[in-house]
């Protein structure tokens, strides 16, 4: 996964890094979580420096998708640490 936090660098540098970061990486397809019309954008100015054969667009449903996972794994975690706390107290 490749994120630059805003703040962190110029446009250009950070367009560079993301190029940099998407041809190291050897990738043949890229999920993308750019929003639109960013994305398009993106891949208009920077098509011949992309080396990758598939472009997809997710949008910011992907990433919705990893964050109800997340909180649904902190959830499940919680849980099981309660459980385990009152089966160590019940045995106390």
């Amino acid at each position: 996964m490749i994120h630059l936090e805003d703040g962190e660098l110029t446009d250009a540098d950070r367009i560079h890094g993301i190029v940099n970061a998407v041809n190291g990486s050897e990738a043949d397809c890229i999920l993308s979580v750019l929003p639109s019309p960013a994305q398009e954008d993106f891949i208009e100015q920077n098509r011949a420096l992309i080396d990758t054969r598939v472009w997809i667009g997710c949008g910011s449903v992907l990433m919705r998708s990893f964050d109800d996972r997340k909180m649904t794994s902190r959830i499940k975690r919680m849980l099981v640490k309660k459980v385990f706390r009152y089966k160590v107290e019940k045995q106390n």
